[in-house]
């Protein structure tokens, strides 16, 4: 018999799915209308401490394409 799951189950297994894409993002394709400069690390970025100091704590460990 099959396990029943609830949406935030679904919803769980879709993160865990998504992260593993976005972890090996060295054969990434980035389309815009425009220049764009792509940064590899949050650092680049210049952001102040206490700006990079609370995105480090969420887990985030470098910018991705949005």
């Amino acid at each position: 018999m099959e396990e029943l799951k609830t949406p935030k189950d679904k919803q769980a297994t879709k993160l865990k799915t998504d992260k593993a894409a976005v972890e090996d993002d060295t054969e990434m394709v980035i389309e815009a209308s425009e220049e764009l400069e792509v940064v590899k690390s949050f650092d680049e970025l210049g952001l102040r401490e206490e700006l990079l100091r609370g995105i480090f704590a969420y887990g985030f460990n470098k910018p991705s394409a949005v």
